[in-house]
This record gives C-alpha cells, structure tokens and sequence, in this order.
C-alpha cells in the first residue's frame, strides 16, 4: 500500500511538474535554443543574406581561423572581460565595508547604489564619453577618434559603464548576503557573469566607437554584426558568433553549478535555522529579547553570548565611516557625467534641448520602448519563469538530478550573447513570417533567465518549509499552494526589475527589427541620430541628457520601491557554508 502510494505521488508530480514546466520550456526554445543552434547551423554553411544557402562544412571556420582580424576581435574581448572583473573589485570594496554598518546603513547603501545603476544608459554614456574626449582639454586622452588611444579609452568606457549596473547589481547582492563565505561565493558567480556579458556586449561599442577607428576597438559582437548584417555573410557572421556563444554557454554550465553546489538560497531576512550559524541570529536581536533583568533592574546577557569588546565596536565603526567614503567616491563620476549632461543640454545657446527633442521625439520614443518590454514581461516572461520555478524546485518532475539538469540548461541559454541569439532569431522570423509582425519586437523578453534564477532560489529557500508541513499532518496540496503563493509577489517584482535593468537597453534586436520603423525606443533612436545631433553644437548631449533622465527617474522610483517592499526583506544564503559553520541546526 506504502508502495503504491510512492509511485502515484511520483506519477502525479511529473504530470503536475511537466505540465507547470511546459510554456517555458517552449519560450526558451523559440526564442533561445533554436536560434542557437540555427545560428550553429548557418556556421557550416555557405549563407549569403540574399541568396539561397548552400552546406559549406567547416570552410567558414578556416576562413575565420586565417582572419587577423578575427584574432584582433578577439584579443579585444577578451582584454573587455578581464577590464570587467577587475572593476568588480570597487562594489565588492563597497559592500565588504557596507556590511559592517548597521542595518539602517545598509539600507541607505543599497538605496545610494541605485544612482549607479539609474546613470548607467549605455547609449548616453557612450556618447558622453566620446563628447568629454574631444570637448574637455583635461580629458583628451579619452578621445575615441585617435587609433593611438582608442582601445585604451574604450576598456575605460568598459570599466565605467559595468561599475554603473554591473556593479550595483553586484553590490547589491553582497550586501544581501548574510556571511563572509556568502559574499565571496557570490562574487564569483559576479565575475562568471561579468565574463560572458563581456564577450556578449554590443551597445556600448556599437554606440561609442563602431568597432573603429581603423579596427582598434573591435570586439566578436560587433565583428559578426558587420559580417552579417553589413557585409550580408551570414554563414561567417554565425561561425564568428558561434565562439562567444559556445564560451558563454559553458560559463553559464558553470554558473549554475556552482551556485547550486553552494546551495544558494533567497529567505526572508532574520530567519533562524539551518541557513545560519546561531550567534548571527542572535547578533540581530534587539537588546531587550536577547537579554533578562539582573539585580536591580540592569539587564544581563544570556550564558554563552559573545561579548563585543571596544576594539571591535571601533574598527567596525571605522568600517562603516570608510564603506560611506568608498560610496561617495564610486557615485561621484557618474553623478558628474550626469551634471556635465545637463550643462550641455542647458547652457550653450541655440536651444539644443528643444532640438533634440525635436529629433528624438521622446513621448512617442518612451512609448515604444516602455510599452513593449513591460508588457512582455509582465504578461508572458515573468509568470513562465514561476511557473518553471515551481516545478523545477518543489515539484522536481524528473527527479533532483533530472530537474537540476533542465533547470542548468533553461539557466545557461540565457547568458548566450545577444548577436549569436540575434543572427538565429533573424534567420529564423524571416523563414517564419514574423520579421515584420508586431510581435518581432517582444521575442527577447518571452524567456526571462534572470528570471527563473531568482524564482529558483526562493522556492529552492523554502523546499524545507513544504517538508516541515507535510510531516506535521497537512494535507500535501494544501501545503504546496500556500508555500507556492506566499509572498511570491515581491521576488515577482524583483524578478521583473532585474530582467528589465539587463534588457532593456540591449539595442541589437531592436537594431534588427524597429530601426527601418516608426516605433524605435529613446535609446535606440539616440544611437541611430547621433550624427545628425553631433552636427549642432549641444543637441548631442542634451540627448544624452534627455536619455539619462527617462533611464534614471524610472530606475530610482524602481529601486526604490524594490529596496522599501522587498531587499530589506530578504537575505541570501549559502546554505552549504552555514551548516559547515553550525553542524547541528536544524
């Protein structure tokens, strides 16, 4: 009878998890793994844009191989990757020092570090940083236009850029994180996906440099776009894509398996148990529920308490008054770049903001770009993403192993870079039909990696709560839905900040899709007109200005909201390295 019981609830939970898991599993394969592996496809084949293809074996990989210019492109992702994780050194320094405040400190620096993140619109601060290099006499160095300082200045823009997102992001999540070991995990999978964003990127130096001049700064991204697109080699365009794309899929592999070896976990914050070693916890509590009344009324610490001598209350004050300096100093640049914005926007003669308004038409231009990505998102991105969560997590279909296996597969298509995705997914809407349909331009968002991640690790943090119910007599669905639809709002709206933070400002595909229409968003817009703003004196900055701010005030009202409603609330662990610490807690 026990046995029979087994294999019904083994039947009922692959029939229930598969049918939960299904719409995903077909949004990540239309809009993911298919055009990977067309664009796979194309590389062994000889594809011009405008005549049909014909197989070519390996010939496109020879001809890359013999290409110094592939080598160049190469070398200089590679030199943007290793840029990007040294930067991460500065958010790691902030949130190392930002850890030691008090819980109110830590909350004003991850509010603080959100002004990184609103300043960070890869296509304004592109052409800010090509603006400063030829208008600034302190920053001539800078000047993207010479070959000689090109690279050089192009690995800074790098650098400048990624401390704005990818380093608040980073950040962030340290600060979220409860230990030591925690922070350095994480700081790992920061730098696993630092890599593949480098080797992926495409605004930034589509907007800044165009891979020129005379090829100093090109990179793979940039390299197959012209191949494919300009040249109209499709087939060398998809051999050249298909490196990066292999590199950031097994760094994605590694992605996930790491952090599920560590185990990682989204709780709510100031849980107790197996997610942390015992004194933490009792570190948080307020002075009058840790400790009793003694003689004459004066409160006493409980037997066991770890006393905090002065020395340390003073080197963690120190901490804290250093993480605010280190703060303050990683914010200045971008506030100036913004300032510096505005005072092109405002200060020349001949009106620029009014002309560049005129050319970029801003409402119609937020519209667009807003309407689209939320919209799919909301609808279709985030509710596939918890719907796999919850299967893949509580569920488990096809067993641990076989769930984990999936979920390593939906988690590493979604680091593959934007050009590599873009190539398959131009290929195939064109044989499909779709190329000019209204729905072309919400395909990057049907799938939602970032997504499904922070879904897995929420449900994956409250697996032990569903045990803990069952043993304790409740019915198992009963269970299942409470533990499914608990606070699940507020990870949902993480979930869909984070997703519309990383994708919104990828210009590729809208290059592809919006830039022969009526509908392209701000940014993209900015990017296409630039030479005709650059012709008069200020327009081109009062863009940029015109851009930040949209990009900024959304992100801060976000940031904000997301800090108030749901970071303050939760914490990350590492469940691996807290029952290392505390052997015994359940």
């Amino acid at each position: 009878m026990a046995l029979a019981r087994v294999q019904v609830d083994r039947v009922a939970r692959f029939v229930a998890g598969t049918l939960l898991l299904m719409p995903a599993l077909v949004a990540f394969a239309l809009t993911l793994w298919a055009p990977a592996l067309r664009t796979l496809a194309l590389s062994l084949q000889a594809a011009p844009l405008s005549r049909p293809a014909h197989f070519a074996g390996l010939a496109n990989y020879a001809r890359m191989a013999a290409d110094p210019t592939f080598a160049t492109a190469l070398e200089h992702s590679l030199l943007v990757a290793l840029v990007r994780v040294v930067a991460l050194a500065l958010p790691a320094a902030v949130a190392a020092l930002c850890s030691r405040a008090s819980q109110a400190g830590r909350h004003g620096a991850r509010l603080a570090l959100g002004v990184a993140a609103a300043l960070s619109a890869p296509v304004a601060l592109a052409l800010l940083w090509r603006l400063a290099g030829q208008q600034v006499p302190s920053l001539q160095g800078l000047d993207l236009a010479d070959r000689t300082l090109a690279l050089r200045s192009y690995l800074g823009l790098e650098a400048f850029y990624f401390l704005g997102l990818g380093g608040a992001l980073t950040a962030t999540a340290l600060l979220l994180a409860r230990t030591v070991h925690t922070r350095r995990a994480l700081f790992l999978l920061a730098a696993i996906t630092a890599v593949a964003s480098a080797l992926g990127s495409f605004t930034l130096p589509f907007t800044a440099t165009g891979g020129g001049p005379a090829e100093a700064t090109l990179t793979l991204p940039i390299y197959a776009f012209r191949t494919a697109f300009q040249h109209l080699r499709l087939g060398q365009a998809a051999a050249q894509a298909s490196v990066p794309l292999l590199a950031c899929t097994a760094l994605g592999l590694a992605f996930g398996a790491w952090s599920d070896w560590l185990r990682l976990r989204l709780v709510p914050a100031g849980r107790e148990g197996a997610y942390e070693p015992p004194h933490r916890a009792r570190e948080r509590e307020p002075r009058s529920t840790r400790s009793g009344a003694g003689k004459g009324g004066v409160e006493t610490e409980p037997p066991g308490t770890p006393r905090i001598s002065t020395k340390d209350l003073v080197l963690e004050s120190l901490g804290a008054l250093c993480g605010k300096g280190l703060l303050a100093l990683y914010l200045a640049p971008f506030l100036l770049a913004y300032l510096w914005s505005m005072g092109q926007a405002f200060y020349p003669v001949g009106r620029p903001l009014p002309r560049a308004a005129e050319d970029l038409m801003p409402g119609l231009s937020l519209l667009n770009g807003t309407l689209v990505p939320i919209l799919t998102t909301l609808c279709v991105g985030l509710p596939l993403a918890y719907l796999a969560a919850l299967s893949l997590s509580l569920l488990r279909p096809f067993g641990r192993r076989g769930s984990r296996a999936v979920y390593l597969a939906l988690l590493a298509a979604g680091l593959a870079p934007p050009v590599a995705v873009g190539i398959g997914l131009y290929d195939g809407a064109r044989a499909a039909g779709l190329y000019n349909s209204p729905l072309a331009p919400a395909l990057p968002f049907v799938a939602s990696a970032p997504a499904l991640y922070l879904f897995m690790l929420y449900f994956d943090g409250r697996v032990p709560l569903l045990a803990k119910a069952i043993r304790a007599g409740q019915p198992p669905l009963t269970a299942f839905f409470q533990l499914a639809f608990g606070p699940s709002l507020q990870v949902a709206a993480l979930a869909g900040a984070v997703t519309l933070l990383i994708g919104a400002q990828s210009l590729l595909w809208q290059l592809l899709v919006l830039a022969q229409r009526d509908l392209m968003p701000l940014s993209l817009r900015l990017a296409v007109l630039q030479g005709g703003l650059a012709g008069e004196r200020g327009a081109l900055g009062a863009g940029c200005w015109l851009v930040l701010t949209v990009w900024g005030a959304a992100t801060i009202l976000a940031w904000a909201l997301l800090e108030q409603l749901v970071l303050r609330r939760f914490e990350v662990v590492a469940e691996r390295f807290c029952r290392r610490q505390a052997p015994g807690v359940e």
